[in-house]
């Protein structure tokens, strides 16, 4: 069975119905802009669910918990990455986090995976059957109608949660009350939740930053308002909002740019091997899927941190910790805590777009050599089209307009280099081979 389209958040519960009625048995991928979520579903059960900022979540959620140490986690992620492995193994490894703790971790990921799917406000779906999930997975076991009857009473209680909090950009500061604590009795992560709140973080940015889901983000602020806690000061962004329109326009257009290489790269060929280098099979098909899809971001992945400016000043470090890998919003909190010091913020705003021009400049000149020229110059056509659709419907963006209008023009400026190229004979190509475990392999 297979099914692909749209939805909207009052289409999905029948999609996940459907599933579960007919007891299916596969992967449901749902997107939404740079979201992507992943239910893995068996005989119409939920069993685990993946969402591409799930890294950053399980972590923060431990962090939050007091489970683990900021210190901590940042060397975990560092390590997962440098070892392609989980975040989940690296902490177990090292005796973090028990085996017991990090299942309910991650049975509360998932379910806060689903819930959030539910205040999109419209995405695309695709389902195949599979007819096992990939092993290695800590799986859960999760309802999908009672799933569905909770997403539902969460968003009939968002709506009044938004009575209180106009919107993600809001930007709210503890209050004076809060600031002098007497006579207030909070938990230890209601006080860590609130102490986020320093007058320059958006809502979005906390709840990012927490590790919580919208949801429950939003609540718990709705509480600290009413608690008298928490006071909002304005709706647009901080006193950095400048440096953040150029770090979340440049993340968009990175975005785009990765988004189109991975698409270019799970067109080549694809071959896994022996510990000799010599081809073989393997047993089960879905791993094979997964493999490959591992191929293609550890490819893109690497292509992407090399092309960072290699020089010796400060842009080098400035880019340090953005990804496009990361939930935009931590991108955007790095970023603008980077440049906060800056002693000019008009100067600064240029040196920022100045390193994100350098290292757009680096990826696109190899893409040439690793999709084509056709394939690059697509990517420009669309990059132009994508920011003049921003310009038009991004309002907290509709200041910028010589920002956009720097970009457009320095995307031309790359598009004509990339013209000077067509009559070059780029040999595009080349064959992934994965090593895979003998226990893995065919017989």
């Amino acid at each position: 069975m297979h099914l692909k389209g749209s939805f909207e958040s009052n289409s999905l519960a029948g999609i996940l119905q459907l599933l579960s009625q007919e007891r299916k048995t596969g992967i449901l991928r749902l997107t939404c802009q740079e979201a992507e979520i992943q239910l893995f579903i068996q005989d119409g059960a939920v069993i685990y669910a993946r969402s591409n900022q799930q890294e950053m979540r399980i972590g923060a959620l431990l962090k939050s918990r007091g489970i683990i140490t900021s210190d901590q986690l940042d060397e975990c992620l560092k390590s997962a990455r440098r070892e392609k492995a989980a975040l989940g193994s690296v902490l177990v490894k090292r005796g973090l986090v028990s085996i017991k703790i990090l299942k309910e971790i991650i049975a509360e990921q998932a379910e806060q995976v689903i819930y959030n799917v539910f205040l999109w406000d419209k995405g695309e779906f695709q389902y195949t059957d599979a007819e096992e999930i990939p092993k290695g997975l800590l799986v859960t076991h999760l309802d999908i109608m009672n799933v569905i009857l909770e997403a539902t009473r969460r968003i009939d209680e968002m709506d009044v949660l938004k009575m209180r909090i106009p919107g993600d950009n809001a930007v709210f500061a503890m209050s004076e009350k809060a600031a002098k604590g007497e006579d207030i009795k909070l938990s230890p992560l209601e006080w860590r939740f609130l102490s986020l709140f320093n007058g320059q973080r958006t809502v979005v940015q906390v709840i990012n930053s927490s590790g919580y889901d919208k949801y429950s983000g939003y609540k718990m602020l709705h509480s600290l308002i009413s608690l008298g806690l928490a006071e909002m000061l304005h709706e647009s962004a901080s006193p950095a909002a400048e440096y953040a329109a150029v770090v979340e326009v440049y993340d968009d257009v990175l975005r785009e740019v990765r988004k189109h290489m991975e698409d270019c790269m799970r067109q080549r060929a694809f071959v896994l091997v022996d510990s000799d280098g010599r081809r073989v099979a393997v047993r089960d098909p879905d791993h094979v899927k997964f493999l490959r899809e591992n191929e293609v971001v550890r490819w893109t992945s690497r292509i992407m941190e090399q092309a960072k400016p290699d020089s010796k000043g400060a842009s080098r470090n400035l880019l340090e910790g953005f990804s496009v890998y990361n939930p935009p919003d931590d991108n955007i909190e790095v970023l603008v805590a980077a440049m906060k010091d800056y002693p000019d913020p008009q100067r600064g705003r240029m040196f920022l777009s100045v390193t994100f021009r350098e290292y757009l400049e680096n990826v696109m000149g190899r893409l040439p050599d690793l999709v084509g020229v056709d394939a690059t110059r697509e990517l420009l056509w669309e990059l132009d089209r994508m920011l003049r659709y921003m310009a038009r419907k991004a309002p907290h963006l509709m200041d910028q307009k010589d920002l956009f209008a720097g970009v457009s023009e320095f995307l031309k400026k790359i598009e004509t280099r990339i013209r000077d190229k067509e009559n070059v004979a780029f040999k595009v190509g080349g064959v992934f081979a994965v090593r895979v475990e003998k226990a893995q392999i065919e017989e």
